[in-house]
């Protein structure tokens, strides 16, 4: 199966979960409270817990998530960030989804995740839970709008990064120019003014500022730049 029809299977479970609960279209608050992982594990009827800490049997590795297939049971360390908590939640949710074979003889235990991983970096099956779960926690739509709600674009329009947005970003346009495009992303997903006050984007979405940059570069909301390279000089004579 391709990975977006793998998706599509979550997706149509998202949308489900959305019609059932009547909560508003125009609600924000109320659709991203329904999209932590505790509410859609409860619509799957699995049961989901939030501890103090979780055991290793390594002193030198800690346990963010475990996944109890047998049980039906998801356990979460409380000893992270409630944004971390929520992507190894719906990470955790993602596998018993999709992955079958994950947790079905033994318990299965994931570290925290600090990033969203390469494709050769873990497992496949790690690195698709953690994709999903960031494109389940920040929906194409609802980034695209709250994006250009927050920088004044039309909704799916890249931002370009010259000299009047590093000046309503608060930036001197030549450190702007120094920074890659990752550097630039996280700058958005974390700035709180743009003219004007403004709630950064990770906030809104509780998520990492990492994980946010990385869907906002993901959704190609970033122009490239154009200024790259030497000019091309000629001679008219």
């Amino acid at each position: 199966m391709k990975s977006a029809d793998r998706f599509d299977l979550v997706r149509k479970t998202q949308i489900a979960l959305f019609q059932e609960s009547g909560v508003d279209k125009s609600d924000f608050d109320g659709i991203i409270e329904l999209l932590g992982p505790e509410k859609i594990a409860r619509y799957l009827s699995i049961k989901y817990i939030e501890v103090d800490e979780l055991p290793s049997n390594d002193a030198n590795i800690e346990i963010a998530g475990v996944l109890d297939r047998t049980n039906k049971t998801i356990y979460v360390s409380k000893k992270f960030p409630i944004e971390q908590r929520r992507l190894t939640g719906m990470h955790e949710i993602i596998h018993w989804m999709l992955h079958k074979n994950v947790g079905r003889d033994h318990l299965h235990r994931d570290r925290p995740i600090s990033r969203v991983p390469g494709k050769d970096s873990v497992d496949w099956y790690e690195v698709e839970a953690t994709n999903y779960a960031c494109r389940y926690l920040m929906p194409e739509k609802m980034v695209k709008e709250i994006f250009a709600r927050s920088f004044g674009l039309h909704i799916g329009e890249q931002i370009e990064f010259n000299e009047n947005v590093a000046f309503h970003l608060g930036k001197d346009i030549e450190i702007v120019r120094t920074m890659d495009q990752m550097q630039r992303a996280i700058l958005l997903a974390t700035n709180s003014s743009f003219g004007r006050a403004i709630i950064p984007l990770y906030l809104q979405f509780k998520v990492s500022p990492t994980a946010m940059a990385i869907r906002l570069k993901e959704l190609d909301l970033l122009a490239p730049d154009r200024w790259r390279g030497k000019p091309n000089l000629r001679v008219v004579l």
